[in-house]
């Protein structure tokens, strides 16, 4: 069962808050700092999703007592042990050093907090809570525990970072929509039939035989796919019919109403220039991606394929490089379970959301390593960073200057950020906004 730990310094109401996640006073209350001292546990159900909720002692931080250390250990371990941090902090006395002492600690040892601005008893107060964005973990969410108010708001919060830490592809949530895309005659339809193991669409070796995007139910295991086969891409100027032209167009479509891409690549064939213009599609509609390299039982057998094609690889689609690589062959069968499986990684790697607090720190620290470029005398500064909730990997930088953005440095950051988090098959949408 995940956990959820609830942390922040003395008397802030950690505890009250525990007794109301869980149903139960379970834990002693009390206006008295420092009541809490070990871990304590309970289960709180919320949508449908159980997890456990630990309460914490007060952090103090600099305190050297015994009673303290000890507090802090167990702070330490119930951190180390959940998949979500609530910090709290108190909406009547306001923000104070004590909480940002607390929250600098908080911050270098959890990447996933959420904040929490409690005894919020009156709704018009709420505003209240805005003071705590300089903690730098992110929007605030106000609550009183007391009186249950805008608990279900953080159960929300709480909910969704839980099944981001962990996501499962349950077989009764809607299926992630991935569309099968590729020049024409690479091996798509062949591809669709060989993982549903059925001549589900046609196949034929000659081109253009798919026309409509054919949506193929997929479940296997906890895996609820709806796979799209499509028509061949083809460069514009060689398409013959309007039929065709239509067919294209609809495979484009069905690409950008897609969640997920998988570029077919004919292993036998090389990378054409069309494969590169189709690559291209994928990495400008800012498409998850897995890239399948097809017709392998025709490569295996030559010695050093495997090394020649990634070399290949890198000089034409080197900015798929963060894509997944498979070799498969739909006639033999091989690699299907790993492009099964590299598509339910990714399906599940695009749902990765950064706390504001660990995005900024991975920023700061890249600063650090590479400093931001100057253009006639000026310095650009990234004074703030954010990831939007509601697409894919999209950051949002808060800058002195864009024009001082310069893409070799756009190169770093995300070079940083991939080396700090699996985003194995996600591009990453960086955005630049004066403030």
């Amino acid at each position: 069962m995940q956990k959820v730990a609830i942390v922040g310094r003395p008397n802030v109401g950690k505890s009250s808050l525990f007794n109301r996640l869980v149903g139960k006073r379970l834990a002693l209350v009390h206006n008295e700092p420092g009541v809490t001292r070990d871990r304590l546990y309970g289960i709180c159900e919320w949508g449908g999703l159980a997890f456990e909720v630990i309460d914490t002692g007060g952090l103090e931080p600099g305190d050297r007592a015994q009673i303290r250390r000890h507090i802090h250990r167990q702070v330490d371990k119930a951190v180390a042990e959940a998949q979500a941090i609530v910090f709290v902090v108190d909406g009547r006395e306001g923000l104070s050093g004590l909480d940002q002492e607390a929250a600098n600690l908080i911050r270098r040892k959890a990447r996933r907090v959420i904040l929490v601005v409690n005894k919020i008893d009156d709704v018009s107060k709420a505003a209240h809570a805005h003071e705590f964005a300089r903690l730098g973990l992110g929007d605030a969410i106000w609550v009183s525990a007391q009186h249950g108010l805008n608990v279900d708001a953080l159960l929300d919060a709480v909910a969704r970072e839980l099944k981001a830490h962990h996501p499962v592809l349950e077989v009764d949530e809607e299926p992630v929509r991935v569309a099968i895309v590729g020049r024409p005659n690479v091996g798509k339809s062949s591809l669709i039939n060989r993982l549903i193991e059925d001549e589900r669409v046609l196949v034929d070796d000659q081109p253009g035989t798919t026309r409509d995007p054919v949506p193929v139910p997929f479940k296997r295991g906890k895996s609820n796919l709806t796979l799209i086969d499509t028509a061949g891409i083809r460069r514009g100027a060689k398409v013959d019919s309007p039929i065709e032209k239509i067919s294209s167009m609809m495979a484009r479509r069905a690409l950008e109403s897609a969640e997920i891409g998988v570029l077919v690549l004919d292993g036998s064939a090389g990378i054409q220039a069309q494969d590169q213009r189709i690559a291209g599609l994928i990495h400008e509609a800012a498409k998850p991606v897995v890239v399948a390299i097809s017709k392998w039982d025709l490569m295996e057998q030559k010695e050093g394929a495997a090394v020649d094609w990634e070399r290949v690889f890198d000089e034409k689609l080197g900015f798929l490089a963060y894509a997944p690589r498979v070799h498969i062959s739909s006639v033999a069968g091989s690699g299907i379970d790993e492009l099964i499986i590299g598509i339910e990684r990714v399906a599940l790697l695009r749902k990765t959301h950064l706390g504001t607090g660990k995005l900024n720190a991975l920023v700061r620290e890249a600063q650090l390593v590479h400093p931001p470029p100057t253009r006639k005398g000026k310095q650009l500064q990234i004074r703030y960073v954010s990831q939007l909730k509601n697409k894919v990997a999209t950051f949002i930088f808060k800058v002195n200057d864009r024009e001082l953005v310069h893409f070799s440095y756009v190169r770093h950051l995300e070079r940083v950020l991939r080396e700090a988090v699996d985003f194995t098959g996600v591009p990453l949408t960086f955005v630049f906004k004066e403030a």
